[in-house]
């Protein structure tokens, strides 16, 4: 690392400027030598640790980013009283394949989970019953049942 020290400086300033290269160059290399390969070859020609740190947080954010968007959008994803059960659990669906997608693979019963509690007041019945029967079904197969019972429902005047 140059020497950007002024000659002007103390002899004091002079020892703690070079005491914090030397720490510096040791907080470089220690960062260096504990990442992935390819990642040290990108950033060993840079000199200032703060740059590497940098330009790994702005990295990760950018990958972390979408994950983090999907994720909320499915945790706090509520079915509006009246609108399409199909509408719903495809969009829901939706989400879920695309996190599996920025490899975040979700277990089948959470998501079936997350998708049956995001259900309004007006689907409790089959909510209660599908509990009850602790069914084990795809996305697929759980899409389609809520779909047949607001069928049923609205055909009987029940919604």
């Amino acid at each position: 690392m140059p020497n950007y020290f002024p000659e002007s400086g103390t002899q004091e300033e002079h020892v703690a400027y070079d005491k914090w290269c030397d720490d510096h160059l040791k907080v470089r290399s220690y960062m260096l030598a504990s990442i992935y390969n390819k990642l040290q070859k990108k950033y060993e020609t840079m000199e200032d640790a703060r740059l590497i740190i940098l330009t790994q947080r702005n990295t990760f954010v950018r990958m972390v980013e979408p994950l983090d968007k999907r994720s909320k959008a499915l945790y706090f994803m509520r079915m509006v009283e009246g609108s399409s059960v199909n509408d719903h659990a495809l969009k829901m669906i939706w989400h879920i394949e695309e996190l599996a997608r920025l490899n975040l693979i979700m277990d089948n019963k959470l998501a079936m989970d997350l998708i049956i509690k995001s259900l309004p007041n007006s689907f409790s019945s089959f909510v209660q019953n599908f509990n009850m029967h602790k069914m084990e079904k795809t996305l697929t197969e759980l899409h389609s049942i809520p779909v047949v019972y607001e069928k049923e429902c609205t055909t009987w005047g029940l919604m």
